[in-house]
């Protein structure tokens, strides 16, 4: 529970769940850029619309990666479509 939460098991999460998927598309951007496209897709969950009590890290952490990977379509849209 949110009221209970110990913020270093959250981040935990964060470092599986959003900074994992960032780290590798960031890691694909130059080739996909050499090779003139690509796509990046990232697979999420409806969770952080709609999350369910005592779930607090999971859902937040794709809330997360939702909105960076927002950010990364308006970023990088124009250099990497195919």
């Amino acid at each position: 529970m949110f009221e209970d939460a110990d913020f270093e098991d959250w981040k935990k999460v964060m470092e599986v769940n959003c900074f994992g998927h960032l780290n590798l598309s960031q890691k694909v951007v130059p080739h996909m850029k050499k090779q003139g496209g690509g796509a990046i897709v990232n697979v999420n969950t409806k969770s952080f619309k709609d999350p369910e009590i005592g779930t607090g890290a999971y859902p937040v952490s794709k809330g997360a990666l939702s909105a960076a990977t927002r950010v990364m379509a308006k970023e990088l849209g124009h250099i990497i479509s195919a």
